[in-house]
């Protein structure tokens, strides 16, 4: 009835563990981003406006670096997919349907979309291009 577990199993209850750290990581790194993005936005706008900067070199900056961001963000985002589908086929192996597949079930009903955890990052960005072209409005 209790079967020792195979050094294959012991190996994927591993991995997984260790894949389940590698996303819960990915997500502090998220919002750890995200909180980042908009202090670094919010100091450079209020230096910006503060010195009545009225180049547009300057308030390319906020651009720049939301759209670094932004691309970062995908490239985690499609990362975790990876690591997610990854996690599937082990959960599989063992017969379980654990929280890879209920979330897989969930974004099928939902119509939930990956763009929603680059939601902050990509805002910021539109409201970075939107402070580059209108900077002079914003200095009167």
């Amino acid at each position: 009835m209790n079967e020792p577990m195979s050094v294959e199993q012991i190996y994927q209850i591993e991995e997984y563990r260790a894949l389940r750290k590698e996303i819960e990581y990915y997500i502090a790194e998220f919002r750890s981003q995200e909180r980042n993005v908009v202090i670094a936005v919010g100091v450079i706008w209020g230096w910006l406006i503060g010195n009545h900067q009225w180049h547009y070199l300057p308030w390319l900056v906020p651009v720049l670096l939301c759209g670094a961001a932004s691309i970062r963000s995908h490239v985690l985002n499609k990362h975790m997919g990876v690591i997610s589908r990854y996690i599937a086929s082990l959960e599989d192996s063992f017969g379980v349907g654990g929280w890879e597949h209920h979330f897989t079930r969930i974004v099928r009903r939902r119509k939930y979309s990956n763009f929603a955890n680059v939601f902050l990052t990509n805002t910021l960005l539109l409201l970075a291009i939107v402070g580059f072209f209108f900077h002079s409005q914003l200095l009167k």
